[in-house]
């Protein structure tokens, strides 16, 4: 009977080479999901038919681990949203609740009043600022890994200052507060009854600790973001620590508890707007998210906030080499944007909410580091990564630098990389070949990976489906041989969409029979991410189009979070 069903699972699914890949690409999020026997049977059968070929590499003894500058030029990978052209101008980074588009722009709307004002300085020439929108991780990296520096910044909180100061940078407070906001604590309405009902009403610290044991205890089930670049998650990240050890909140045990926690938690979001499409669909029953950004969503009412740890209030941030006519204009525009009618127009963009909510301790600049540091090593729980990559070689990829992006970004990547991870390299055009099996990134397969990056060659077409038959099976074989449970994932490189062989219907119903993470990077600002970004919503995996400039910083931020 199991064989029967497999016959028919395969004549169900139509095997189709195509001039244009739409005419063999289905979209659609209800799919069935086949019993693991069955979803064998239908791998094994199509990985015959591809018959891919296997690569021989020698070793590459380069043992440099700074193969390029990973930060873009920041006009490039961080465009202005406010233009100031008045006589004094300066510049000022800004995070992107802030500083992006619609209910995320409140400080691009009254930057650009001030800046219409014409206001003069004490030498009389009219003063204008600029705003740089920068997440709060990138800020830092420029701070501290770049000559770039504006006239001020602004994070969410203060704890990318306190980083920042460790690392040596100048900064000091200009503005403690240039609008209110808080981190939060999103539980679904249901979940969040049973919780404090379970819990006996908990408040403040009490709150987390009793969060935690319910996520350690499989009652609950958590997700939140990349604390290397979200203010949000770095902020949880710390009170999660402190709650489970206030005394040694770095310490063997507590990395033992958080790895606990860990276990029962779903893979990192690389972003909120990633996390919040999991609560949608029911896997995840709690999340973080700032309160402005949870009053501007309207799929998230069933959710009620709890505000916790250290208070987002946006402050504004100088340096002690900041020029004195420079300073005058930040305090002038302070002043403005900090005044009651600025306020309002914050208010209603969600800010200036739960202003009774007082700031937590939290941890200095060498403790922030250290955070980060554990949670990388034990964001898994203790499983083990395998991740294979899949390369793009067709001929498309010739153009201009792509492949060449590709490669240094795989190749600087590996810094990212543990060597407990195991890792396995496919490379496709309108065939396939394993470039590199599964194994630790350790020794010779480091050098054979580094080997095998190098030598890749675009030519051919595009069999995008093709090759994910192929890593899905080196997956299986290696889950088949594993001891331990371990974290799989693959990662779709390409610059376009598919043009011919498999069809998708077949790999994503594997995909999602087998739950495999897939996460999938547009290389080029001329890649078509219709089917990437549905090949990574199969498994709430994230997708991504990096342009050649940006790419290396872009894969350097996707393997902090995910590897």
């Amino acid at each position: 009977m199991k064989k029967i069903l497999a016959i028919i699972t395969l004549l169900s699914l139509a095997f189709t080479v195509t001039a244009c890949d739409f005419d063999n690409y289905t979209s659609g999020t209800d799919i069935k999901k086949l019993s693991e026997s069955d979803a064998d049977d239908t791998l094994q059968s199509w990985y015959k038919k591809l018959s891919p070929s296997t690569a021989e590499h020698q070793i590459d003894l380069d043992t440099s681990t700074e193969y390029v500058n990973e930060l873009p030029d920041i006009d490039k990978a961080f465009d202005f949203s406010v233009r100031g052209n008045n006589q004094v101008d300066i510049e000022v980074w800004v995070s992107t609740e802030r500083s992006g588009s619609g209910n995320d722009g409140w400080i691009n709307i009254v930057t650009e009043q001030f800046n219409r004002n014409k206001v003069t300085n004490s030498a009389g020439k009219t003063v204008s600022v600029t705003i740089r929108s920068i997440d709060a991780g990138g800020q830092l990296d420029y701070l501290t890994m770049s000559d770039e520096k504006p006239d001020a910044w602004s994070p969410a909180n203060g704890l990318w200052h306190e980083m920042a100061v460790y690392r040596g940078v100048d900064s000091v407070l200009a503005e403690a507060r240039s609008t209110g906001n808080t981190a939060g604590i999103l539980m679904k309405d249901t979940v969040y009854t049973d919780f404090m009902a379970r819990n006996g009403n908990p408040s403040g610290q009490d709150f987390l600790i009793k969060l935690i044991d319910d996520v350690i205890d499989g009652k609950i089930v958590l997700g939140f973001t990349n604390p290397y670049t979200s203010d949000t998650a770095l902020n949880m990240l710390v009170q999660m620590l402190l709650a489970m050890n206030p005394t040694n909140p770095l310490g063997t045990e507590t990395a033992q508890k958080f790895q606990d926690f860990q276990k029962l938690a779903p893979p990192p979001a690389y972003t909120t707007a990633q996390m919040r499409e999991s609560a949608k669909k029911g896997f995840v029953d709690v999340m973080v998210m700032e309160r402005q950004a949870y009053s501007n969503v309207t799929d998230l009412e069933n959710f009620v906030f709890t505000p916790f740890g250290v208070r987002h209030d946006n402050p504004v941030y100088k340096f002690k080499s900041t020029t004195p006519e420079a300073e005058e204009v930040l305090n002038l525009w302070l002043d403005f944007i900090t005044g009651e009618e600025s306020q309002k127009t914050a208010t209603q963009y969600g800010f200036n909410a739960f202003d009774d909510h007082k700031s937590a301790d939290t941890l200095d600049g060498a403790g922030l580091y250290a955070a980060q540091a554990l949670w990388k090593e034990n964001k898994t729980g203790g499983k083990p990564i395998v991740a294979v990559f899949i390369a793009d070689v067709s001929g498309s990829m010739s153009t201009g630098n792509r492949i060449g992006a590709l490669k240094e970004s795989l190749l600087n990547g590996m810094q990212y990389i543990s060597d407990n991870s195991e890792i396995g390299l496919v490379s496709f055009s309108d065939k396939v070949t394993i470039e590199l099996p599964i194994d630790k990134l350790e020794g010779t397969h480091r050098g054979k990976f580094q080997a095998a990056v190098k030598s890749l060659t675009p030519d051919g077409g595009t069999h995008i489906y093709d090759a994910l038959i192929v890593a899905m099976n080196m997956i299986r074989e290696h889950q088949k041989n594993s001891s331990v449970e371990c974290h799989y994932m693959m990662f779709m490189l390409s610059d376009g969409e598919n043009r011919g062989g498999i069809s998708n219907s077949i790999t994503d119903q594997l995909i999602v029979s087998y739950g495999i993470t897939t996460h999938a990077i547009g290389y080029s600002d001329e890649a078509s991410m219709t089917q990437l970004e549905a090949l990574a919503a199969l498994t709430e995996g994230h997708s991504e189009k990096v342009v050649e400039e940006n790419v290396i910083y872009a894969i350097r931020n996707i393997f902090q979070s995910q590897m």
